[in-house]
């Protein structure tokens, strides 16, 4: 009977979490022109920075959005201190602030998983994973591009890379049918 309990509180949550994430708009902006990106960046750049800086101090943070059920799913299972609590809710508020849809930080460089790699900034989403569209502004670290400097990037079907006026940051829209 206790199995029963624990697989509902765990399975509640993410039904919720589903049906909020389908019924609401993805998105704050609208569809953007890479133009209209770039000028976004411009205007955004000291949050952005700050916001990757947090992702490099914090590598257990992997996702935010602006719901607050993401620290109960994402979390669910690990122990976090208060300060990271913290560091979500404030990264939480930035993001709303910035009209920002989610914002994904990647670590794992190497031997070492705690190392940034780089960040995702969800600008634009419409549609649902199997077919849609998405605009972000990525950054990547040198560290990880190092990693790839002499390698030849592939290319997906349906991925498109525009670098930004700043080294390691790009504009990246996704097509899926």
């Amino acid at each position: 009977m206790r199995m029963v309990y624990k697989i509902l509180i765990i399975t509640i949550p993410i039904i919720f979490y589903i049906v909020y994430k389908i019924s609401t708009p993805n998105s704050e902006l609208n569809k953007m022109t890479n133009e209209e990106i770039k000028t976004y960046f411009i205007k955004h750049n000291r949050e952005l920075k700050y916001l990757v800086g947090i992702c490099d101090k914090y590598p257990q943070i992997k996702f935010v959005d602006t719901t607050d059920i993401d620290i109960l799913l994402d979390y669910y299972n690990k122990k976090l201190s208060n300060d990271t609590r913290e560091k979500i809710k404030q990264m939480q508020s930035m993001i709303k602030k910035l009209k920002i849809y989610s914002m994904s930080c990647g670590s794992g460089i190497g031997n070492d998983d705690n190392q940034l790699a780089g960040v995702d900034f969800t600008l634009y989403s419409s549609g649902l994973s199997l077919g849609g569209e998405a605009e972000s502004i990525s950054f990547e670290t040198k560290a990880f591009r190092d990693l790839f400097k002499h390698k030849k990037r592939i290319k997906v079907d349906g991925i498109k890379v525009y670098p930004l006026n700043e080294e390691g940051w790009s504009i990246v829209v996704s097509q899926s049918k």
